[in-house]
């Protein structure tokens, strides 16, 4: 009984722990293709575009963890929905890491201020945010290496360059007694 326990304990806790990992992977992914997708909405900006110009670009052109939500919120809009609840929805859906962008669009439509220094202050903070999150994931970098350089290298590092040592100063110890 207490085996069966222990087991559902250990699955529990892996299934935990990758949807943990999978949640984390996904806002990384989200973080790093959102200093992209505000230089797409930053350039059709420049170029004229209308916000909702600006969301059907962002759903053609943004990266891939983006897109989805992006032709989603368009997707709505197009049924009818008015701008705001657009883009509430794709902040509900994306998560926190897009609450700058939707702000700033949706002050856009709904107050009709010029956003396009607000687009790029946000690129900016968006692409120093990538940066410290690159610099940090080569930080760790050697400390995830470390198992496998352990395990894998330095037996073969042993084998190699120990052994044979071992072996031709035990023959020699061996021929003078």
């Amino acid at each position: 009984m207490m085996l069966l326990i222990g087991a559902l304990a250990i699955v529990l806790w892996t299934l935990r722990r990758r949807r943990r990992s999978r949640a984390r992977r996904l806002r990384l992914a989200t973080l790093h293709a959102l200093p992209d997708t505000i230089d797409i909405v930053a350039a059709g900006l420049r170029a004229g575009c209308s916000n909702s110009d600006l969301l059907r670009l962002a759903a053609r052109s943004a990266p891939e963890p983006l897109k989805a939500h992006f032709v989603a919120a368009i997707r709505q809009f197009d049924d009818g929905a008015r701008m705001g609840e657009a883009l509430s929805s794709l902040a509900r859906s994306v998560g926190p890491d897009i609450e700058p962008l939707v702000s700033v669009l949706h002050d856009g439509d709904h107050l009709g201020i010029p956003i396009d220094e607000r687009i790029a202050r946000l690129s900016a903070d968006a692409r120093a945010t990538r940066r410290r999150l690159t610099e940090t994931s080569a930080r760790e970098l050697p400390v995830r290496l470390t198992l496998p350089i352990v395990t894998c290298i330095l037996p073969s590092f042993v084998a190699i360059v120990i052994v044979p040592v071992l072996i031709g100063t035990l023959a020699d110890l061996r021929s003078n007694f």
